[in-house]
């Protein structure tokens, strides 16, 4: 075998080898279990809303929690490895940002988070919700 031959073989191997592992591995991928409304508590103001929208899945949650001036926003999202990860619209590479907090309680009807990874404006990192699907 010829140097020139090494060469294109091992560069064949290497795009390969890069394109098997640089995949992301969707041990779950069932992002439906979650579509519907999920409520902390009996305020309104705390449902999230999971659906589906031009083939892409989303949730709408509150970014404000002034019940006098409500304030909701969508964003695309996904579960990576069990993990519910919500897209980063703010990052060059649009990203999801996984919520590491993420746990399930009863898988497909109840959820604990923390509330600081869902909403950027609460500082206590302390604060845990707990939504219930309705």
């Amino acid at each position: 075998m010829s140097f020139k031959q090494r060469i294109i073989y091992f560069i064949l191997f290497f795009v390969a080898a890069t394109l098997i592992f640089s995949c992301k591995k969707n041990s779950e991928g069932n992002e439906s279990i979650l579509y519907g409304t999920w409520i902390k508590g009996n305020i309104a103001v705390d449902t999230l809303r999971f659906f589906k929208r031009d083939g892409k899945n989303f949730i709408e949650y509150a970014v404000s929690f002034n019940p006098a001036f409500p304030a909701r926003t969508e964003s695309e999202y996904t579960c990576l490895d069990g993990k519910l990860s919500i897209k980063n619209y703010l990052a060059t590479q649009n990203n999801f940002f996984p919520i590491q907090s993420f746990t399930w309680t009863q898988k497909g009807k109840d959820f604990e988070i923390q509330g600081s990874e869902l909403y950027a404006f609460i500082a206590a990192t302390f604060v845990r919700f707990d939504y219930h699907k309705i």
